[in-house]
């Protein structure tokens, strides 16, 4: 789980500072690795090579509304879907805290690169070497999901 704190001002002037959390598991990572839109590893190492900003800009989208939602108080779950079956992530993205959250990921490739290893698993997280963490820095897309082999 990644807990982000954010400064920002809400639509009635009201300064906050507030911590949001974030997190994907290794389910959702595998999903997304074998969806319906092809392999998500090689999506995004298009994404980079070709430089498609605006493809980029969706995919933060995409994993901020993936990743949002709030711990229930017991700590044994991550509820992401409300219970009348809307995702939370999409109310986040209505705040002017997403504001502030987007335009420093989408501005800042080093706070990228932060939140979306912050918001794995730790299992997958842990298996990040700092040589990766560099060559994800350089460029280079690092596969996100385990063989089955493993």
């Amino acid at each position: 789980m990644y807990p982000k704190r954010i400064k920002f001002e809400d639509y009635n002037g009201v300064q906050h500072e507030q911590t949001f959390l974030f997190n994907m598991t290794e389910t959702e990572l595998t999903k997304m690795q074998y969806s319906s839109e092809g392999n998500f590893q090689e999506y995004v190492q298009k994404l980079v090579e070709t430089k498609n900003e605006g493809e980029i800009i969706n995919l933060i989208e995409k994993f901020v509304v993936m990743s949002y939602g709030e711990k229930s108080a017991d700590g044994q779950r991550f509820v992401k879907i409300a219970p009348d079956g809307h995702k939370l992530g999409l109310d986040f993205i209505q705040t002017e805290a997403y504001n502030v959250l987007f335009m420093e990921l989408a501005t800042d490739a080093n706070a990228a690169i932060d939140f979306i290893t912050g918001i794995l698993p730790a299992k997958v997280r842990g298996q990040i070497t700092p040589q990766q963490l560099a060559e994800v820095k350089a460029g280079a897309v690092p596969q996100i999901t385990q063989s089955s082999e493993n």
